[in-house]
């Protein structure tokens, strides 16, 4: 990830907002939403939540060889 560009707003010696530049903020939610998916999945697989290898294969292979 780019080092964002950070617009700042000020008033009265107060910092009232702050924002990421236009171009780094697509980049930055792709990255957060991602980030959340993964912590999802570890608690997901934590909890026993999980699907053996067999059978995600079988999944692709039926999805896939339309």
């Amino acid at each position: 990830m780019n080092t964002a560009q950070l617009i700042t707003l000020w008033y009265a010696g107060l910092l009232i907002a702050a924002i990421l530049a236009a171009n780094f903020l697509e980049e930055f939610l792709e990255r957060l939403v991602f980030m959340e998916k993964v912590e999802k999945g570890l608690a997901q697989a934590k909890s026993g939540k999980t699907t053996e290898h067999s059978k995600i294969i079988e999944r692709f292979r039926k999805k896939w060889s339309k």
